[in-house]
């Protein structure tokens, strides 16, 4: 009686810990993607659209050049990325690698995932 009691709490851990896993696999891959969609919305799809229109009217050159990207518009598109950069760092890899160590230290243990 005591080893199926064992075994039964060991089966139930081990799906627990499994679902803990996916959740934060879902978070880190659901964080990935929104903090990119909100890089690319925020900021990059813009600052791309301002800066061709740019080398069409002055040329590439100055496009590229300190001039332009010194300028107002430019400056406050790149500090209107950072919202997007938090949600990717602190949703995204930070989650994924807490499932690793979760995996990692749970490994030994019997546990399926």
């Amino acid at each position: 009686m005591l080893a199926g009691e064992c075994s039964l709490r060991r089966e139930h851990g081990g799906d627990a810990i499994g679902l803990r896993l996916e959740r934060y696999i879902r978070c880190g891959f659901w964080g990935l993607n929104i903090g990119l969609a909100m890089m690319v919305v925020l900021s990059l799809f813009r600052a791309g659209i301002l800066q061709l229109h740019d080398v069409i009217t002055n040329g590439y050159w100055h496009a590229r050049s300190l001039a332009y990207t010194a300028g107002t518009v430019p400056r406050l598109l790149e500090w209107l990325r950072m919202p997007g950069d938090l949600v990717f760092i602190f949703l995204g890899p930070l989650p994924i690698a807490m499932a690793m160590c979760l995996a990692i230290s749970t490994c030994g243990r019997g546990a399926r995932w």
